[in-house]
This record gives C-alpha cells, structure tokens and sequence, in this order.
C-alpha cells in the first residue's frame, strides 16, 4: 500500500491537483467517463461471460471476458452485427439508484455530477450519468456520435446533425444547470450507434483518425476542447475503449495544444507485478515527455475521495 501511495504522490503532486480543481472550478474540465463508473450496476465482463457460454464461444476463457471479442463472434454467428447490440441494449436498462443518497457519494457519476460542469464525455452507452445530474436537480441534454461516414447527406448537414444542436438554440450552450452528456461510443437508446464489436472498434478508430474531431464531436464541444483539461475516469488500462479513445484524443489534443489530461486508470491484477511496473514506468515517461498527462493508478475510490474533497475546498475559497 505504501509504495502504491508513494507512486500517486510521485504523479499527483498538490500543484497537479491544484491545477485540475482550479479549472474544474472555472468550468474548464471535461470528464472522460468508462466502464469502470458503471460496474457497480452493470457487469461487463459477466455479460461477456455468459454471451460466451450460451455462444458456444470456441476460444480459451481469459478472452471469453472481452465483450467486443465476444459480441464479434455472435454478430458472425448470427449473421447480423445489430443483433449483439440490441441483446446488450436490453440489459444496460438498468432500475438507476438514486445518486444523492449518501451510500453512493463516492461513486464516480455522484462526484461528477457534484463538479457542476456543462460537458461530460462517456464512452458508456448506459444513461447513468443522467441519471446522477437528474437527481442533483439538473436537467441533462444526451447526444451521441454518429460514427459512420454519410451516404445520401452532404458533408455540411451531416455536420451539424447532433440532437443536442438540433433541440436547443445556436446561442444556448451546455451549463452546469443543463449540461450535456455525450455518448462518443453509443447510445443504447440508438443500438445501431453502438461501437461495440471488433470491427465497429477498428472501423471507429479509423474514422477518429480521419475525420477528427469536426466531424466526431458536436460544435459545443469542439468550442472548449483545446481550453479544457480532459479527465478520464473509471478506466482499465486494458480496456479497448480506453486504448482507442485515449490514444485518438492524445493525437487530437497535440494538434489542438490542449492545456492537460488526468487520467486515473486501474491495472488488472491478472498482469505480473514486475511487469506492472514496467508498464508504469514507461507511460509515466512517454506521457510526462510528450503531453501534459498526469496517471492516476489504481484505487479509483481513493481518488474519487480526494477529488471531492478537494473540490469543495477549492468552491468554498
């Protein structure tokens, strides 16, 4: 535990913290939310399971656990990739608990939704980050990337085709009382938005690559990026949603100058400790020589205490 608490000092030093509050406090962060945000209620890894099992999946078990592998071999199975899709759509719809309870203060969508930003980002297709804003008395506005390049529109509409700014106002933008919650993965109110598959991953990262953030992004969004530090949350560093989605934004980002990312990751216990150093060794080089990133490792519980904690000394100055 000790030396696991020298590292997150080593990344995360008072200025680093004072730095991300500062521009959490001005409205200037943009959150990142993964799967891991969610696990308390939905379990990925338990649907992959049991899709393998009922599939017949004929691989070994340890990549039975990876959805996008698994949902991959159902969509080839069944000859169709919408039918993964829907099947998952159905079991994301979860009862949500009541977030402003005090049992799930710590939980990563509450301390979000505590932070008071106009702008979050996830890459989860259920809708529990509405779900937390709602009940801390704000009304959430949901959009989702439409990753497929056009056939019929022009490039201009297809531009400007987000529902967000379809139902509001060109002058209204994203607040902390009406914020919006972007699903860059999916939506599982629009199956067919769904990356979910291998080849919606390749195909997604290919098209990130492409078409940038112009056409990846609403205009309310792109507005604030490059003056935004990116905080990324409930993340494996295994996680191909993490792996696509924080690379293609690192890229984005240096040609955009953004100010910093923050990022609190959580390593697999199944990966050998010695090899696990090595691997924060690295990233912690490459990340702090190249980009203003700070990693976060391990004990999302421990950073979500801090954050919140250390938000509400930084609004009440």
């Amino acid at each position: 535990m000790e030396s696991n608490k020298r590292q997150i000092d080593d990344n995360w030093t008072d200025l680093a913290w004072q730095n991300l509050l500062y521009d959490i406090d001005d409205k200037k962060c943009i959150p990142f939310i993964g799967p891991g945000a969610s696990a308390k209620w939905i379990q990925l890894d338990e649907i992959a399971k049991d899709w393998a099992v009922k599939g017949q999946y004929p691989y070994p078990q340890e990549d039975s656990l990876q959805l996008p592998q698994v949902a991959q071999f159902l969509a080839i199975q069944e000859g169709d990739e919408s039918i993964p899709k829907k099947m998952l759509s159905r079991l994301l719809r979860v009862k949500p608990p009541n977030f402003s309870l005090p049992e799930h203060e710590n939980t990563v969508y509450s301390v979000l939704a505590d932070l008071h930003l106009p702008i979050y980002i996830t890459t989860n297709y259920d809708h529990l980050m509405e779900d937390a804003l709602r009940s801390k008395g704000k009304a959430p506005v949901s959009d989702y990337c439409v990753w497929k390049e056009p056939k019929e529109k022009s490039t201009e509409s297809y531009i400007s085709d987000t529902h967000f700014d379809k139902d509001v106002s060109q002058n209204e933008r994203p607040s902390s009382a009406k914020p919006l919650v972007f699903h860059l993965l999916g939506d599982i109110d629009n199956p067919t938005s769904m990356v979910l598959t291998q080849r919606d991953y390749i195909n997604f990262a290919i098209y990130l690559s492409k078409m940038g953030d112009r056409y990846t992004l609403p205009h309310s969004i792109r507005q604030t990026l490059s003056n935004s530090t990116l905080l990324f949350v409930g993340y494996r560093l295994e996680d191909l949603s993490f792996l696509i989605v924080f690379e293609g934004f690192i890229k984005m980002m240096s040609s955009l100058e953004s100010k910093s990312i923050a990022v609190q990751v959580q390593m697999s216990p199944k990966i050998d400790p010695e090899k696990q150093k090595d691997i924060r060794n690295y990233l912690d080089k490459f990340t702090d020589s190249c980009f203003k990133i700070r990693i976060y490792w391990d004990d999302q519980h421990e950073f979500l205490e801090q954050l919140r904690s250390r938000a509400l000394k930084v609004s009440n100055k």
